[in-house]
């Protein structure tokens, strides 16, 4: 930036709506945000709800997966499911309880920023989705391999409800 230009920048004031409180300003990095960090200890069930939520572990069957978004807790709980039994897994591509009108969860193809591809597998599943459809989605697949979902733990790193309530 030149003086020149510098010199025309103004000062950015904090914003307003009416019915919303500004608390301060939020980077991603966490630096200015730790007003939200969570107790990274609690232990949550399946059954919350996780939209605005970020997710820091999930673990299954005490085998704790250290994971950066709902997306990679998806693919990490496949990881974990087809070592029990690729079987199972295998079979999802073609049973309709993993497909919708318009999107097959799982699948032998790359959809690009759609899908993501499962470690060790030839197999993909789809991960855009919200926080919620992907947790149930995890919900049907420990279903699949009957395994019991109070067996299954979330814990969280960050709630951002908080700037999105009125």
């Amino acid at each position: 930036i030149t003086d020149t230009k510098a010199n025309e920048l103004t000062a950015i004031h904090d914003p307003t709506r009416a019915g919303y409180t500004f608390t301060g300003w939020y980077t991603e990095d966490g630096k200015d945000g730790k007003l939200f960090d969570v107790d990274k200890t609690e232990p949550h069930t399946l059954d919350e709800d996780f939209e605005y939520k970020k997710v820091c572990c999930l673990e299954v069957r005490h085998t704790r997966l250290a994971v950066n978004s709902w997306q990679d807790a998806l693919v990490k709980l496949c990881v974990y499911l087809y070592a029990l039994d690729p079987g199972i897994m295998e079979s999802l591509v073609d049973d309709p309880a993993f497909q919708r009108r318009k999107v097959r969860y799982f699948m032998k193809e790359a959809v690009p920023r759609r899908n993501k591809a499962i470690p060790g597998t030839d197999l993909y599943v789809w991960t855009n989705n919200s926080a919620n459809t992907l947790v149930a989605l995890m919900r049907s697949l420990l279903r699949a391999y009957h395994i019991s979902l109070k067996s299954a733990i979330i814990y969280l790193r960050r709630d951002l409800s908080d700037l999105h309530r009125p």
